[in-house]
């Protein structure tokens, strides 16, 4: 079953990969001489020929086949594609890995919209929240409870709530005195009844303050919420509400997820050239969002099985490395940087090295280190 998913992925995602390169060359009116779905080909036609005015090449002109092994797919342009300026052919080089990382982001973006996300509204976080060193040395104690930033309120954890707090010159807070509470074995209900409102002066430096204290941590939280009980999720915990992002917020958060998986893209690619890389998982302000997301995840895993197939191809693609199309787009880096084409043999000699090394590295090592 999941060969059939896998290859079923990697055709959507390479239809998706060579449609830009296909669509690009029509844009700049280059012949496409043939599209085919599969490799070896089983049977191909093309329409019937229509002579057009200005005398541009049409989608008539190309031919389409279906091949028997049902593996991806490619796109063959006419070779008097190199005679057109540099920008263009640098253009119908990258699109097919932007198309890739589109649909990676057109993906997720769908997953995210129809996710149930929850988030717990500051005003039941019943023990209140834990703040960072910078915010502790800013003012904020254990259990404050932020209410709002130069006046304007705050709802619930998320990056935007503290980029409000570290942009703001005053915060107001309800201050419970956890510690000193406790000590006294005060209840919860108690503490309810003894808020008071503490307004804090921020600091300019506390932006600094935070995100040099955040370099070298794992728990990238500026503010968390308080529990006793660490054996369950945060959000089993307290009551929370349905939130809706906005459509920027939406694309801002389906962006963040393709990060991530080029991330570990990236990792894995290094561990085939022998480089050990660490991708450290991050907990930021936004985690609390991400719960749902990843919940939402799971039930559609065929879908995100996709988006990370498209995301890896994207990084596989544009490696500088012939005949992958970071190479064709290097030459053509290249050639608008010293203003002439590399010669003929160098670049005859760079596909034969660089598809040696993409057999061995994506298709031979993988498998001795299988099977070894």
């Amino acid at each position: 079953m999941f060969t059939f998913y896998y290859l079923m992925a990697f055709t959507i995602a390479a239809i998706v990969h060579e449609s830009g390169h296909y669509l690009m060359a029509r844009r700049f009116h280059v012949h496409v001489e043939k599209v085919q779905l599969f490799l070896l080909t089983l049977f191909s036609f093309k329409p019937k020929h229509k002579d057009k005015a200005d005398g541009r090449p049409t989608w008539r002109d190309t031919e389409y086949a279906l091949g028997w092994v049902p593996l991806g797919a490619y796109v063959q342009l006419s070779p008097f594609v190199r005679f057109l300026p540099t920008r263009q052919r640098l253009i119908i080089n990258i699109a097919g890995v932007v198309f890739n990382i589109l649909f990676a982001v057109l993906i997720y973006s769908c997953l995210v919209f129809t996710s149930d996300i929850r988030v717990i509204p500051f005003g039941n976080a019943t023990y209140g929240m834990a703040y960072c060193k910078s915010a502790e040395g800013a003012g904020f104690e254990a259990g404050d409870i932020p209410l709002t930033a130069d006046g304007k309120a705050l709802d619930f954890v998320s990056q935007q709530t503290v980029d409000r707090i570290l942009d703001a010159d005053t915060v107001v807070v309800a201050r419970r005195g956890m510690d000193a509470a406790f000590a006294a074995g005060a209840s919860v209900d108690s503490l309810r009844k003894k808020d008071a409102k503490v307004k804090l002066a921020i600091p300019k430096s506390l932006r600094q303050d935070y995100e040099e204290e955040m370099k070298d941590s794992d728990n990238k939280m500026f503010m968390n919420y308080i529990h006793t009980d660490i054996s369950h999720n945060v959000s089993d915990l307290f009551k929370t509400e349905a939130y809706s992002p906005g459509l920027f917020k939406m694309l801002v958060m389906a962006c963040h997820v393709v990060v991530e998986d080029i991330k570990n893209g990236m990792v894995s690619v290094a561990s085939l050239f022998g480089i050990r890389l660490k991708h450290k998982v991050i907990t930021d302000n936004d985690a609390m969002l991400y719960m749902g997301i990843y919940d939402q995840f799971s039930k559609y895993s065929f879908l995100t099985y996709l988006a990370q197939l498209s995301s890896v191809l994207f990084l596989i693609n544009i490696l500088p490395i012939l005949p992958l199309d970071g190479g064709h787009a290097a030459m053509c880096i290249y050639e608008m940087t010293t203003g002439r084409k590399p010669s003929k043999r160098f670049v005859n000699v760079c596909n034969i090295v660089g598809s040696l090394i993409v057999v061995f590295f994506f298709w031979v090592l993988p498998l001795i280190s299988r099977y070894a």
